[in-house]
């Protein structure tokens, strides 16, 4: 290679490697930079990216870097049918559709944020377990960066992990996929505390939801135990004599009740039917 080709291609690799953080950052503009940076990569003969090429058209781009949100949920549409007719390989994935999708779930356009989890929809049977489980843990880490938006994307991820891997050869076993919802499980738990003893108490939907769904890997005494654990946690909530708090709980437990092996529906009812015989008040 000349040095103009090796200066050239170390310049790809920088940018490369920091495309995945742009590409989500919190701020749009640099978001819409990210994007119109991509496009032109894409658009340059690379090898690394002739995949890239075929996932995401023009007119992904052309919508997807547009100001308007009703362009951005195009774009999202666009790549759903893309997903659908080939899937990316792993690194494709995990390297810039993810991050395309997480840049879109944190839109202010609830029309814009459907439409990435829609297409989130159509990535997870295409992910490897190690990937996915991988993407769990960072969305978990990005606790902080006060974008409430990532729990709906976590809650979507949990709510789904029965069909990760369901288009490629991956082979799951048994305890590996145990060992990972018992730890998710606990992430999950915190951040169920962390709302439920904030001041006023608040049950947080998505993390509910998402709580619910991991279970179904557990054992038999696991689930029930916990259930058991968080029907108290709804009986105080339907105590409080906060509004806000009654609320969110009355939205939670719809929520989990959908959501949980249904033959443990009856430990819930059963802790109700206890903390009222009990004489306290639900």
């Amino acid at each position: 290679l000349s040095s103009l080709s090796r200066l050239r291609l170390a310049f790809r690799n920088v940018i490369s490697q920091r495309m995945k953080s742009l590409l989500m950052h919190a701020n749009l503009d640099v978001r819409t930079s990210a994007m119109q940076l991509l496009q032109h990569l894409v658009q340059v003969e690379n090898d690394e990216l002739k995949e890239l090429k075929t996932a995401l058209n023009s007119h992904f781009f052309e919508n997807a870097t547009h100001l308007q949100p009703r362009a951005h949920a195009a774009a999202l549409r666009s790549l759903k049918v893309s997903l659908r007719s080939k899937m990316p390989s792993q690194d494709v994935l995990q390297g810039y559709i993810l991050p395309i999708i997480k840049g879109f779930v944190i839109s202010t356009s609830p029309d814009v944020v459907e439409t990435a989890l829609a297409a989130l929809a159509e990535v997870v049977p295409g992910l490897m377990f190690t990937a996915y489980s991988s993407e769990v843990r960072n969305v978990c880490r990005r606790r902080n960066d006060g974008i409430k938006s990532y729990e709906r994307y976590l809650s979507f991820l949990c709510v789904n992990v029965g069909r990760v891997g369901t288009l490629t050869s991956d082979e799951v076993t048994h305890d590996v996929k145990h060992e990972f919802c018992s730890v998710t499980a606990q992430i999950l738990e915190s951040r169920i505390d962390e709302s439920i003893n904030a001041s006023p108490s608040v049950c947080r939907t998505a993390y509910i939801h998402a709580y619910g769904a991991i279970l179904h890997d557990l054992t038999e005494d696991e689930k029930s135990s916990k259930v058991r654990a968080l029907s108290s946690k709804f009986g105080d909530a339907f105590a409080s004599k906060y509004q806000e708090t009654r609320g969110s709980a009355r939205a939670a437990l719809n929520s989990f009740v959908r959501t949980i092996p249904s033959s443990h529906v009856l430990d819930m009812l059963n802790s109700f039917i206890s903390r009222l015989d009990q004489g306290s008040v639900l």
